[in-house]
């Protein structure tokens, strides 16, 4: 990997979108490396950038390029440790959105995997809005007909109830969640 601390950011966020996979892929892991440093007391990023990093990275989950979207998957997890409530709970809608999205099932695994390393990896602090953005999309995905829509929202549920099964918005559909979840194991349709 190149040495980062001589690469600038913007130039990293322009690669981001460039037109050769091997570009959009190295922009993504170096700029994972970068927020990766500036996390464990490397130089500092600041909101704006940061915002500007996110949306590039959460911009690669709907690459054409399976490698790209994995690499972005990864990265997430450098973003997620240190973002505000703002910020996870943009993603948090993101993605849960993307996850019940019928119209792209071949890229739901993709989704869900960011979406579980995001209630994994928050901090704690960014519970409520990571449950208030994404509770509401994954209810309607697990009334889905779709198999692997309601497989991937019940695998991300189990997630957030482990992690914030006392934030108010899960708290409060707690009921319609254990419904919903009983009716696909009795083999309910939706």
């Amino acid at each position: 990997m190149m040495d980062l601390p001589g690469r600038d950011i913007n130039t990293l966020l322009e690669k981001i979108t460039n037109y050769d996979k091997d570009e959009r892929y190295m922009a993504t892991m170096d700029l994972g490396a970068l927020l990766s440093r500036a996390g464990s007391g490397g130089p500092p990023v600041d909101t704006n950038t940061e915002r500007r990093a996110a949306a590039a990275i959460l911009g690669r989950l709907d690459d054409p390029s399976n490698d790209v979207q994995s690499v972005a998957v990864k990265t997430l997890s450098a973003l997620f440790v240190r973002v505000g409530p703002g910020l996870a709970g943009d993603a948090a809608h993101k993605l849960s959105d993307s996850v019940t999205d019928a119209s792209r099932p071949e890229l739901r695994d993709v989704y869900a995997i960011g979406l579980r390393s995001l209630v994994k990896d928050v901090p704690e602090a960014c519970g409520p809005a990571v449950c208030g953005a994404a509770v509401r999309a994954l209810l309607r995905g697990l009334a889905s007909d779709d198999d692997g829509m309601r497989a991937a929202c019940c695998d991300v549920f189990t997630d957030i109830l482990g992690r914030f099964g006392s934030c108010g918005d899960v708290a409060e559909a707690a009921g319609e969640i254990g419904d919903a979840c009983l009716g696909i194991v009795r083999g309910e349709e939706g």
